[in-house]
């Protein structure tokens, strides 16, 4: 299982995780859940004692037999209440509000050191609620850092794409989503410009922008004057004219 505060792997009987010292309630709930199982099993087994001193040959079998069976039963009732996590998303979200404070400081510094896609890597990871403080002012930026985190993605699966001809190639579908992802950004890129310029986190936008022109520039031989055109163009034609230029034809 997964510790609900740091989200390292601790084990069921692991009180406090080993890492980061959080209460793990499970811990707690998994020795109840045994001292209830030792318990019923205890009670089965004298009831079984009991009947087996009354019965004889096959009938003592049968019994026992039956006793075996109510054990697995409780046994798998009592591993599936060990092992049920609660809701992660509901974790996640507690978790971000208790960490708030710090966590939005790392948030800021992936910012600050142009680590988008760890941004976002981040979020996700956290469960941050762009409605609530203090995370309220990554709202802007936060729309954007989708985007592009899925922009880098499928552009790195059509640069790495396998050559060997066994191998499924994906590459069109990379570059029909890497085209709708680009497209999405560019779109609000240009809609946040006239909107939120003056917000201090709209220059981490505006990288975002320029790194997506150089990897273009980049990876598709593309010059500035090219690179204004093909933004400029529907997601359909990116993706055709993507195609062109990554197969050379």
């Amino acid at each position: 299982m997964k510790c609900t505060n740091c989200g390292r792997k601790i084990g069921i009987e692991d009180k406090v995780c080993p890492y980061c010292n959080a209460e793990n309630k499970l811990a707690t709930q998994h020795s109840a859940n045994v001292e209830q199982y030792d318990k019923r099993f205890k009670k089965t087994q004298g009831e079984v004692e009991s009947s087996a001193k009354r019965m004889e040959g096959l009938g003592t079998r049968a019994v026992i037999l039956a006793v075996l069976v109510i054990g697995i039963l409780i046994t798998i009732i009592v591993t599936g209440w060990n092992y049920d996590d609660p809701d992660p998303s509901s974790s996640k979200k507690k978790d971000a509000q208790r960490n708030r404070e710090k966590y939005a400081v790392e948030m800021d510094g992936y910012l600050e050191r142009g680590e988008y896609q760890e941004f976002v890597s981040f979020i996700h990871s956290h469960g941050v609620d762009f409605w609530e403080e203090p995370y309220k002012r990554f709202q802007l930026v936060d729309y954007c850092a989708d985007y592009y985190y899925d922009c880098v993605r499928h552009m790195e699966c059509v640069i790495l794409r396998s050559t060997d001809p066994d191998y499924w190639d994906s590459t069109d579908m990379e570059i029909s989503h890497f085209c709708i992802y680009l497209h999405s950004f560019h779109a609000t890129y240009l809609g946040q410009k006239e909107r939120e310029k003056k917000d201090a986190y709209f220059a981490y936008v505006e990288d975002m922008e320029q790194n997506l022109r150089a990897m273009l520039r980049t990876y598709l031989g593309m010059n500035d004057e090219e690179v204004d055109s093909f933004l400029e163009l529907s997601e359909a034609k990116m993706a055709v004219r993507m195609e062109e230029i990554i197969k050379h034809e």
